[in-house]
């Protein structure tokens, strides 16, 4: 009984400690400046290349590199296969 007791305390303190770290993770400051897509094409830089109802995929004009925004608010560098980012060679 002893064994078991101890191997629910290490179990929950894993989940626990678990827990915790995935609900720090997500904590973001209030300042963070967000991309709108919906003006992504009033800059300058950015171009819009393709919109959907939950994200966005546009590309830079200096580098060329393509970036895809989703509903939560998260830029991502789109890559190829290999890991290099995608860039944008035109239609």
């Amino acid at each position: 009984m002893a064994k078991s007791r101890r191997r629910f305390g290490r179990a929950a303190g894993v989940i626990f400690s678990i827990l915790l770290i995935f609900s720090l993770s997500g904590c973001e400051s209030a300042n963070t400046i967000r991309p709108d897509p919906d003006h992504i094409d009033d800059n300058e830089r950015f171009v819009s290349i393709e919109k959907g109802l939950h994200y966005s995929v546009f590309y830079d004009k200096e580098t060329g590199v393509e970036y895809f925004w989703g509903s939560n608010a998260s830029v991502t560098v789109l890559v190829d296969k290999d890991g290099k980012p995608l860039i944008y060679e035109g239609e």
